[in-house]
């Protein structure tokens, strides 16, 4: 099944829970989650789980939708640039309550995966599997904070967002390089 897999993570967030209350932590992290869960949502993404301050989201085709990958890649990558476009809603929500801004970085690749329930007796979950995940993770990593870093195959024939780099990176874990392509919401460029 070809799908797509969306990271997205707070730049510098450990770092920021040394200096902050748990409480605070918590304030700060539920503030960026009501911001970018209805963007995930309203771009029919699904969050597979949260890991801290991480947000790993799969697209899978819609009901009636054309199951073609680009329309499925399309809608990651609108997702992604517009969770970045959300920041400033995210600082604003911030300095009511005198938080410093965060900055985010986001990742996303598109291929085959298995979906399916993992784990063992003692506890089980629901989830996908593949190197298409494991090259959105490494892409988050990697990423520029306040820009989207895609597989560049999965952005052929899209007209989205403002292409701000490409080149060829080397991911950990991986032997053969991977062309990537680095976007900005059109309106901050």
């Amino acid at each position: 099944l070809a799908l797509a897999v969306l990271f997205a993570d707070l730049v510098g967030f450990t770092r920021r829970c040394e200096q902050l209350t748990p409480e605070a932590v918590v304030e700060d992290l539920n503030t960026w989650f009501s911001v970018v869960d209805p963007i995930i949502h309203a771009h029919g993404g699904i969050i597979d789980k949260r890991i801290g301050d991480a947000v790993m989201v799969v697209f899978v085709p819609r009901e009636g939708e054309d199951r073609s990958n680009g329309e499925i890649w399309s809608r990651a990558i609108r997702c992604g640039l517009a969770m970045q476009s959300a920041m400033s809603e995210c600082h604003r929500a911030l300095a009511q309550r005198r938080a410093e801004p965060m900055d985010l970085r986001v990742g996303i690749a598109g291929g085959s995966l298995v979906q399916g329930t993992m784990g063992s007796s003692q506890r089980y979950e629901y989830t996908v599997i593949g190197d298409v995940v494991n090259i959105a993770s490494r892409l988050e990593a990697i990423a520029t904070p306040g820009r989207v870093l895609v597989q560049s195959e999965i952005l052929e024939g899209l007209q989205i967002g403002q292409i701000c780099d490409q080149r060829t990176v080397h991911l950990k874990g991986r032997k053969q390089p991977i062309a990537v392509t680095e976007l900005a919401p059109v309106s901050e460029v």
